[in-house]
């Protein structure tokens, strides 16, 4: 055995703990998400952009950052490996992907993309997995349903978006008079 493959066989036994270690944290802490992209980088260099390992490992790094209510990060992730495994037609994992990204973007209100990644998610189980007709026709009604509740997912993340300016807005405030009260109180 040469030294490149001890370092690979080493390597990867690595990765697969970290990302075992990653996928049992329910709530990652900070480290936790910064030991995952140290883990979806070394395994990009270890296994290649175009590897199943590395379509795991931006898995793995999706979920996390999930769990830790980081819906924008996951959503770079399950985007990042969407991209990955269609190109490597690993159809079943960019299936996955995009059910993923329709769950974060109904989460983040943007039923138009969430819409459009069903159907994208929709094609491939016809097109590509040659799914049963039964779960293709559960797949369109339910592109169906959320075609229809696409305007109250919109205006519910606004009136949600709204909400959350104004309870900003509240504590900006609340902390600005807090401040004033403290200046004047030292300026006396």
């Amino acid at each position: 055995v040469s030294e490149d493959q001890l370092a690979y066989r080493v390597a990867t036994e690595y990765l697969d703990e970290a990302r075992r270690t990653l996928d049992d944290l329910d709530k990652p802490p900070k480290p936790a998400l910064q030991l995952c992209l140290a883990m979806v980088l070394l395994t990009e260099a270890v296994h290649g952009s175009m590897s199943m390992e590395f379509v795991k490992a931006l898995q793995c790094g999706g979920n996390a950052h999930l769990r830790a209510g980081h819906p924008e990060e996951a959503k770079e992730a399950f985007d990042q490996m969407l991209q990955v495994a269609e190109a490597g037609y690993a159809y079943v994992e960019a299936a996955a992907a995009l059910e993923k990204l329709v769950q974060i973007n109904l989460g983040l209100g943007e039923a138009n993309a969430a819409i459009e990644c069903w159907q994208h998610a929709l094609t491939i189980h016809s097109d590509n997995l040659k799914s049963r007709p039964e779960i293709i026709q559960s797949m369109e009604e339910s592109l169906v349903a959320l075609k229809q509740a696409a305007p109250m997912i919109a205006k519910a993340a606004e009136e949600a978006r709204a909400a959350r300016a104004a309870e900003a807005k509240k504590e900006a405030e609340e902390e600005g008079a807090s401040r004033q009260r403290a200046a004047g109180s030292s300026d006396r």
